[in-house]
């Protein structure tokens, strides 16, 4: 399966990274079943705007067995609101021109 994706704004980062992109932001991502096991994303991002050349990576995801369960995660909110002031927030908000 490929998901080829346009029309982005600039407003969000691209990844839990920061890294940045503009509204030319062009992504691509190809899941391939390579197995019964096995399920392989790559990904490449062309943003002509952000990045001098486009860049990717791949990510391989390995089927877990029947018996697994997904365990419930709980994320402390005071750590949220942390996140919001010193990360998104300041990123977000327009330079000082001062």
């Amino acid at each position: 399966m490929v998901a080829d994706t346009i029309d982005f704004n600039d407003k969000k980062w691209l990844d839990r990274s920061g890294h940045r992109h503009s509204d030319q932001l062009h992504l691509v991502e190809r899941f391939t079943r390579v197995d019964h096991d096995h399920l392989q994303l790559d990904i490449t991002v062309d943003d002509p705007i952000a990045y001098t050349m486009p860049w990717g990576g791949r990510k391989i995801f390995k089927l877990e067995p029947a018996s697994w369960e997904l365990e419930e995660y709980m994320c402390d909110p005071a750590d949220e609101q942390k996140v919001l002031k010193q990360v998104m927030v300041p990123e977000a908000a327009p330079a000082d021109p001062k």
